[in-house]
């Protein structure tokens, strides 16, 4: 599993591996939490499944933004 990680702004987020992890621990108290998690895990997925070989775009960095309004699903990436 790859170390990389995604970097915004020198903030590290989660790899793919941890966010599955996070989306299969959720408690029933951090419903806003793991919707936020879920919907991150479908994203990441979606994102995953276009790099047909990732060999090739590891170390890389992009900048993706994601409109989406609260409670709507995503208008623009």
């Amino acid at each position: 599993m790859s170390t990389n990680h995604i970097r915004q702004k020198g903030i590290k987020t989660p790899d793919a591996s941890e966010i599955k992890s996070q989306c299969e621990s959720q408690t029933p108290q951090q419903t806003q939490e793991r919707e936020t998690q879920l919907w991150l895990c479908q994203a990441v997925t979606a994102i995953q499944y276009r790099f047909f070989d990732a060999d090739n775009y590891r170390g890389k960095t992009c900048d993706v933004r994601i409109r989406q309004p609260e409670g709507e699903p995503p208008v623009s990436i």
